[in-house]
């Protein structure tokens, strides 16, 4: 179980990364650009992004904390 969260957190960390980075280089992309809901979906995806990441680093460190028996 502990691996299972493992490579759960993992993969929840690399897709929030790259929301962020491809949310990051949308809304720098289109700063010039006068659409403002062109910039707010930039920043959505920041912001999922980051959940997303901060999710994968709590499942990783909880199985990382946890007991074998508990996990």
């Amino acid at each position: 179980m502990k691996l299972a969260l493992r490579i759960a957190g993992g993969l929840a960390l690399i897709v929030g990364a790259a929301l962020v980075a491809a949310g990051g280089f949308a809304y720098f992309g289109l700063r010039g650009v006068a659409e403002a809901d062109a910039l707010l979906d930039a920043l959505d995806a920041v912001g999922t992004g980051a959940f997303g990441a901060i999710l994968g680093v709590g499942l990783i460190v909880y199985a990382g904390r946890t007991p074998q028996s508990r996990a």
